[in-house]
């Protein structure tokens, strides 16, 4: 590999053309393959109707791969397309604003897309003998308490601190790392509305996945997991 340098700057020219950067990815990549993830996501990410949304499995694994990377911005996901990275990694490397574009179609109800991606994941590791087998396991489960910024974002609720959701600085935020507990109100208060958008989804897809369930309530309650709505919700609509 050779190179050039001055007093002001080092120029690096690789003489190589089968170079990779991050070969260390390698194993996950392998592994990715044999579980499938890109075709999972490809069946479980729908953002149709929104910009980026054609074949989201290749940007899903681009952006688990940049993050495997050390990857803490879109941006550095471009550090894969170096040389024959993409070979390696066996699935296609999206660009950066590509990512950008994926990203920014993303609502509440498909972030929990994600969650059965996940699942999904997860499934098929355990049954490719990730899994304790028949060993004793202990599971450690912890909850995240985020801050959010206004009571109509999505995803915004009570949650088991009945801590409300409020504006950074006003008394229903977190403060000092303190909990506020809530004041009474004679008026209840109502979760934000869905989305139209999300609302008119969910209800095609029920329509459309009716002969794949023994019964409509199985169907509505498949859809509810898959677009983060509650079962009597979308049964309502």
């Amino acid at each position: 590999m050779p190179f050039s340098h001055s007093l002001d700057r080092l120029v690096v020219t690789a003489s190589d053309r089968h170079a990779v950067a991050n070969a260390g990815l390698l194993l996950p990549a392998t592994l990715a393959a044999h579980l499938d993830i890109e075709g999972a996501a490809n069946a479980v990410v729908d953002l149709t109707g929104r910009p980026g949304h054609f074949r989201p499995g290749a940007k899903v694994m681009t952006l688990i791969h940049s993050f495997l990377a050390g990857g803490e911005c879109i941006d550095d996901a471009d550090v894969l397309r170096c040389g024959t990275t993409e070979e390696v990694i066996g699935h296609r490397v999206l660009a950066p604003s590509t990512l950008g574009t994926f990203l920014r179609g993303f609502t509440f109800g498909h972030v929990r897309q994600l969650d059965r991606l996940s699942e999904i994941a997860l499934r098929r590791a355990w049954a490719a003998g990730a899994g304790p087998g028949d060993a004793p396991m202990t599971m450690d489960i912890d909850s995240t308490v985020t801050q959010v910024h206004g009571k109509a974002k999505q995803g915004a609720a009570y949650g088991y601190t009945m801590n409300r959701p409020g504006k950074v600085g006003d008394s229903s935020s977190l403060t000092g790392g303190a909990m506020d507990k809530p004041t009474e109100s004679k008026t209840p208060r109502r979760r934000p509305p869905y989305p139209a958008e999300v609302r008119e989804r969910s209800v095609r897809l029920v329509v459309d996945h009716l002969a794949d369930y023994p019964s409509r309530m199985a169907a509505v309650r498949w859809v509810a997991g898959k677009m983060g709505v509650h079962w009597t919700t979308l049964h309502h609509w």
